[in-house]
């Protein structure tokens, strides 16, 4: 009886520990369209913006890096930032100013980083939003619409020609646009089991439950009076 007891209080605390006993969480690229051939760009300074949207999957995320293909003509105030969704689905409010290089000069790819651990909550529409704070010109250039891989789901790249009061798309001849850009990320799996582990779980209590039953009848038959 101490063994039958023994076994199911293991098989239940494996049940009950499943849902935390996760993989690790793995980086990946998410969005990337940076395979395509360059299709032109748009030249920003000061009161002309970038944007390239998208919308994550189930989350939480955490964003890694950001890469995009730029150049500039001597100035040292590039900046690209993370961006909350407005309600007409254009860059909302400011949530992150990403790090790295503020004066890009040969066309490049050129790479950029959260100033700190930054989570994305999943099934939200963010923007990735370039920019010039003085009369130094920046290019950031184009891509085709074709991703691979595309675990988000990108949207159309836009142009602010007024500091960020109205957008355009930047699709020509009412084509979808997109900038050349590449997003990592990581997933966070700690809020879902994983199936084999459910499953393991399972069989593993089912295969306990098959050894009390075998364990319960034979001792019953043991227990029975033998007939005179």
């Amino acid at each position: 009886m101490k063994t039958i007891t023994t076994l199911l209080a293991v098989g239940f605390a494996i049940v009950a520990f499943a849902p935390i006993v996760t993989p690790s969480a793995k980086a990946e690229l998410v969005l990337d369209n940076t395979q395509q051939l360059l299709a032109g760009s748009s030249q920003l300074r000061v009161g002309r913006l970038a944007a390239q949207g998208f919308t994550t999957t189930s989350g939480p995320w955490q964003l890694n890096s950001v890469t995009l293909h730029v150049s500039g003509t001597g100035g040292s105030d590039f900046s690209v930032s993370l961006y909350g969704n407005s309600g007409s689905n254009t860059p909302g409010a400011l949530i992150d100013a990403l790090s790295g290089n503020a004066s890009p000069g040969t066309q490049d790819w050129f790479t950029y980083l959260p100033s700190s651990t930054l989570t994305l909550d999943g099934l939200t529409t963010y923007w990735i939003v370039a920019m010039g704070a003085s009369g130094a010109r920046y290019n950031v250039f184009r891509a085709g619409w074709n991703w691979q891989p595309e675990i988000w789901t990108p949207h159309p790249g836009l142009f602010s020609s007024d500091g960020g009061s109205t957008w355009v798309n930047i699709g020509e001849g009412g084509s979808v646009g997109a900038f050349a850009i590449s997003i990592d990320a990581t997933s966070d799996p700690s809020a879902v089991p994983e199936p084999g582990q459910v499953a393991a779980s399972l069989l593993l209590l089912g295969g306990i439950g098959g050894y009390v039953f075998l364990k319960r009848r034979k001792a019953a038959k043991s227990a029975a009076p033998v007939p005179a």
